[in-house]
């Protein structure tokens, strides 16, 4: 019973009757003669985010008067970014719950 929970569930807990504390007994209904803890949102927090998740620019060069000129019938040059920044009103450390890396991949498409 004493695992899974805040310290100060230990040690600043309601113990006897008359006690003024910021948490109930942890003990079971039938030990401390009251109703058994219900579900709190006391842990639970708003979370308000902005985030740009993904970002894909590509630029064509197919139109362009010299490429008629060369041997080549496309040529585009791009680059794609992936979770590339967030705002959050939840301060908290990303990448401990999943793997997180900030990816960024360039391509380049020739055609003959």
């Amino acid at each position: 019973k004493t695992t899974n929970a805040d310290k100060r569930v230990l040690t600043d807990r309601w113990q006897k009757p008359g006690d003024i504390a910021k948490f109930k007994s942890i003990l079971d209904a039938q030990e401390t003669n009251s109703w058994p803890t219900r579900s709190t949102s006391r842990f639970v927090q708003e979370n308000n985010f902005l985030e740009l998740g993904s970002l894909d620019i590509e630029y064509d060069f197919s139109r362009h008067a010299w490429m008629k000129k060369s041997f080549l019938s496309t040529l585009k040059v791009g680059v794609s970014m992936n979770d590339i920044w967030r705002l959050c009103s939840i301060k908290q450390e990303r990448g401990l719950n999943y793997p997180f890396a900030n990816t960024v991949n360039f391509t380049l498409r020739v055609g003959f």
